[in-house]
């Protein structure tokens, strides 16, 4: 059962109640506003909604979050004012206290405390579904729950009181993931799950077969490696899809954000959350994390290209992630440079398993220049001229990187910061567009 709405549950503040009356409805806003921790659904796709029903429900959420925020805030005043006569002993104080860390979660991610989901994505299976579009990308809505992105009603907050009620039921073959998120205070953007991750991790799971190599060489397990990893959504969705699948693989998390060491602490937990270091001598899976610096893979000049800091060819991966990496202006050279150092050469012996770098980005119309750069960086093979500072050399040969397919698609922007009815309430939706990202040989050295 979910908790009633503010504007027909909350007290009335005159005359003023005691503070010990106001403690379970600000408990209770905790969890219809605020939520600690959330299931996130990813499972079924969308068959139908009614979009007008949606459009009348975003709106009775928007009057019931207005209520509930108006009401905390005089709770606060009268409250402050209260303790500050030294009224009811230290009772005002908590009250106090308790409002404002809901009125700070009403103000999004950047302002609560650290939040810890499970994500359910589909059980993986080998059956092709669709492929990215090597044409003019389509805009297909993205398969999120039901009802549609504008307000998610999958993410439903835990309530110890009342068991969480998911349809379909979770079954053993499902793929859970616990993911904890930092805020934008606490760090860097590494410390939060974007859209990108979850849009990306779903169609992942959704069509594995589209994505992952599935038969790799027997010689050695699929090299996968996830740049910018952040809380590890996309890294840990795809370990657990190939281990579902029973893929050998090593796949690598990597990060080196504003501050790397927290960042990569809470990815080191998150990892250990779902794959913990006692059961992994048994996986086909192992998972490890490490930093990297996309600096570190800078040419010194365009004259020394073949000559830039990257791995032998034993070293570098069959698979590169990448999501929302993105959003300042030339992060896209660091991360093409990162890229050409990394990823695997096309090889005879191993020509089952092609290389590729998934990219997912989101359209936001601010970041035009930094897409631009993306665009230009990762060209479409059939309509750019040779940017030779772009090439690289392996085996006599020369290679660039050129985007070969894309698929664009719509989804939450990622900026889910409450829950109304029970539910989460989206702030919006978002244009993204995966890419991808292989070498074409271009002549010879």
């Amino acid at each position: 059962m979910s908790p009633s709405p503010p504007s027909t549950s909350l007290p009335a503040l005159h005359p003023l109640p005691s503070p010990s009356s106001l403690l379970a409805p600000i408990s209770s806003l905790t969890t219809f506003l605020s939520p600690s921790s959330s299931v996130v659904d990813l499972r079924p796709p969308v068959s139908s909604y009614n979009p007008l029903q949606a459009e009348e429900e975003q709106e009775a959420d928007e009057f019931e979050a207005r209520y509930a925020k108006g009401w905390l805030e005089r709770v606060v005043a009268l409250g402050a004012r209260q303790d500050a006569r030294g009224e009811e002993g230290e009772g005002w104080e908590r009250v106090v206290e308790s409002a404002a860390r809901v009125l700070a979660g009403l103000l999004g991610p950047s302002a609560q405390g650290s939040v810890t989901k499970t994500y359910l994505l589909p059980r993986a299976t080998r059956h092709l579904e669709t492929k990215p579009s090597e044409t003019k990308p389509s805009i297909p809505s993205f398969p999120y729950p039901s009802p549609p992105p504008t307000r998610p009603a999958s993410t439903v907050p835990f309530d110890p009181s009342h068991p969480v009620q998911l349809f379909p039921p979770p079954t053993s073959s499902d793929i859970a993931l616990t993911i904890r998120d930092g805020t934008l205070v606490e760090a860097s953007t590494g410390h939060r799950t974007w859209g990108a991750a979850t849009l990306f991790s779903h169609r992942l799971a959704s069509s594995p077969s589209t994505f992952l190599p599935l038969s790799p060489s027997d010689e050695r397990p699929l090299r996968v490696l996830e740049l910018g990893s952040g809380t590890g959504l996309v890294g840990l969705a795809t370990a657990k899809v190939l281990q579902a699948l029973d893929v050998p693989a090593r796949v690598v998390l990597t990060d080196g954000g504003d501050e790397p060491d927290t960042v990569l602490a809470n990815l080191g937990e998150n990892v250990e959350a779902n794959f913990p270091l006692a059961e992994s001598a048994d996986s086909c899976v192992k998972v490890d994390v490490q930093r990297l610096d996309w600096r570190d893979y800078l040419p010194a000049s365009l004259s020394s290209v073949s000559l830039a800091h990257s791995h032998s060819q034993a070293e570098r991966y069959d698979l590169l992630l990448g999501t929302d990496l993105a959003y300042e202006r030339g992060q896209a050279t660091l991360l093409h440079s990162a890229v050409a150092g990394l990823l695997r050469f096309p090889s005879h012996s191993l020509d089952q398993v092609k290389p590729v770098f998934w990219l997912t980005i989101a359209l936001r119309p601010t970041h035009a220049a930094e897409i631009a750069e993306v665009d230009s960086l990762f060209p479409s093979s059939s309509s750019s001229p040779l940017d030779p500072s772009l090439s690289r050399h392996y085996e006599g040969k020369a290679y660039r990187l050129v985007t070969t397919a894309t698929e664009e698609m719509v989804g939450p922007d990622g900026f889910a910061g409450r829950a109304v009815r029970g539910r989460m309430a989206a702030r919006g939706e978002m244009r993204y567009r995966i890419y991808k990202v292989e070498w074409e040989e271009v002549g010879r050295a």
